[in-house]
């Protein structure tokens, strides 16, 4: 078998380059002309100005440990090249300096010349294997976090369609929407338009403008040849960034660097469109981005369906003689009593038998019950006297979520926050209900599995959410105006004694866990705090009574 050096396809691309250590200059200048050069290896003995080869040799003949002294130079002087030890025999001192060295191979004399060929071949391509993967560690840990932050971005999506879904306001819906893809997209501007049912004709309904990071709500008619183009073809339009065209025109006094403009379809018909723009950044938009957008248009497409339902045909007329009547008329007032209290006792069951093998029956019975009871005439009850001064929730919540920031960073977990819009002043204690929902957010933190712990505020009307949720039981609270606010952790579903501790006074409780300690706070505040029972574990809510 020829042992002069070919490569083989995929492997080596360049012949290695060999540098040889002796103790003495006849032994390196024989191996030099006996073994490597034969075999097609480019090499020579070590002088102290020798650059750095691909595979060192140290050939040891006379035992005095020089050689090991001059690979140990070459290595003080940043040589890194992987060594191969010739020697008959070696002390124990020399053995143990091997691996600090960098040697990579030791072949006992007498030795055949096939095995140190092999053997400079095996370490050059281990050398370079580990080469390669130090060059690819940071391209890898780039692809993990772009991973990382893509799942992220999908689970937001995800979540966004769930608030979009349950939106019962169209300014309320506009705000989400635009909220959740500047979030997703990052870009500069994110604005919504859509189609007037009547007209056909185009507005801009709801935009957010970088350097701003709130939502503007407007109603104002646009002309825009790239948003006719989405109307018309119901297909998404993208605009790269040009270096030699630069900026574009989209409409009036407005240039843009790049777009993504995305239809949105409701009842098989183009009833808006969702746009991103990057004014002054020359960074584009990419197919991921696309597909998000897609997604969120899709969301806010069945969104707007079920906020506009088709127009229903009248009732049948009531024969004559027969005036019509509301639930609670026909019942009476023993009958409604006695369904409040059915509702009551089978929320309880759901809270504290989350496992139970009856839930699907009581959810069932829940669903019926519900509805009846809307349709009874309450009576009229006085809003409760307010006691407390008046705060901000918003700038309350901001200060707890500055104080949990280190919790929150030590446990490498991400606090997404929701503040945006304009909420009205609430009537409490501000210092009580910073420290129960301070309590609360490092509970909330504590328990979360790597996933972000997400924080939403919004408005409720008398119990009814005007917000991005729909919460049922937020039916039990007094009526009047609230700001509440939702915290939304990846934990497991709460304890039995957890909700008992949501559910009842815990003032006379000798042993509380974190969650109670933060209920009791937020309640001594002047808030209301609960979980729903037909959402998944880790939800929880706090209101505090608008001023």
């Amino acid at each position: 078998m020829s042992l002069v050096w070919k490569p083989k396809t995929g492997q080596l691309q360049s012949r290695p380059r060999v540098l040889v250590i002796a103790d003495s200059s006849d032994s390196g200048e024989w191996l030099m002309r006996e073994v490597l050069s034969p075999q097609g290896l480019i090499s020579e003995v070590a002088r102290p100005d020798s650059p750095a080869a691909d595979v060192i040799v140290v050939d040891i003949t006379q035992m005095q440990g020089l050689s090991l002294a001059g690979l140990k130079s070459r290595r003080e002087r940043g040589d890194t090249a992987p060594a191969i030890v010739l020697a008959a025999r070696l002390s124990p001192e020399a053995a143990r300096d091997l691996f600090r060295l960098g040697v990579r191979d030791f072949l006992i004399k007498p030795y055949r010349p096939e095995a140190l060929i092999e053997s400079i071949l095996a370490v050059q391509r281990e050398a370079l294997v580990t080469q390669s993967a130090r060059q690819a560690l940071p391209k890898l840990q780039s692809s993990v976090e772009l991973l990382r932050r893509q799942n992220e971005e999908y689970r937001v999506l995800l979540e966004a369609g769930r608030v979009l879904a349950q939106c019962r306001d169209l300014d309320t819906l506009l705000r989400q929407a635009v909220e959740a893809a500047a979030y997703l997209a990052r870009a500069e501007d994110t604005s919504l338009y859509l189609v007037e049912p009547g007209s056909g004709e185009l507005f801009l309904r709801a935009s957010r403008e970088a350097p701003e990071d709130r939502v503007v709500l407007q109603k104002m008619a646009v002309s825009d040849s790239f948003l006719t183009h989405v109307i018309h073809t119901g297909q998404p339009v993208v605009r790269q960034p040009s270096p030699s065209e630069g900026r574009f025109k989209v409409k009036t006094a407005y240039m843009v660097q790049s777009l993504i403009n995305v239809p949105i379809i409701s009842e098989g018909q183009v009833a808006g469109v969702i746009a991103i723009y990057n004014r002054s950044s020359a960074q584009g938009f990419g197919e991921h981005h696309l597909i998000l957008l897609r997604g969120l248009a899709f969301y806010m497409g069945q969104a707007l369906h079920n906020l506009l339902p088709p127009a229903r045909s009248a009732p049948p007329a009531q024969p004559q003689g027969r005036p019509s009547a509301v639930a609670g008329e026909v019942a009476g007032p023993e009958f409604q009593r006695a369904l409040s209290q059915l509702a009551v006792e089978t929320d309880a069951l759901l809270k504290l038998a989350p496992n139970s093998p009856y839930r699907e029956n009581l959810q069932r019975l829940r669903s019926v019950v519900q509805p009846i009871l809307k349709l009874m005439p309450t009576a009229p009850s006085p809003a409760p006297a307010r006691a407390g001064e008046e705060f901000s929730l918003t700038s309350v919540l901001q200060s707890a979520l500055r104080a949990t920031e280190q919790v929150a960073e030590l446990k490498k977990i991400h606090v997404q926050a929701q503040l945006a819009g304009d909420y009205p002043a609430v009537v409490g204690n501000p210092q009580v209900a910073q420290a129960g929902l301070q309590t609360l957010l490092g509970w909330a933190i504590a328990r979360s599995r790597h996933d972000p712990v997400s924080i939403a505020l919004f408005h409720l009307r008398s119990g009814e959410a005007a917000g991005p949720f729909t919460l049922d039981e937020a039916e039990g609270l007094p009526p009047g105006e609230w700001v509440a606010l939702s915290v939304i952790d990846s934990g497991s579903r709460l304890s039995t004694s957890e909700l008992a501790e949501l559910s009842t006074d815990t003032e006379h409780h000798h042993t509380i866990s974190p969650l109670g300690g933060a209920a009791r706070q937020i309640r001594g505040a002047g808030g209301q705090i609960w979980t729903e029972a037909d959402m998944d574990s880790g939800s929880l809510y706090v209101a505090f009574r608008a001023a």
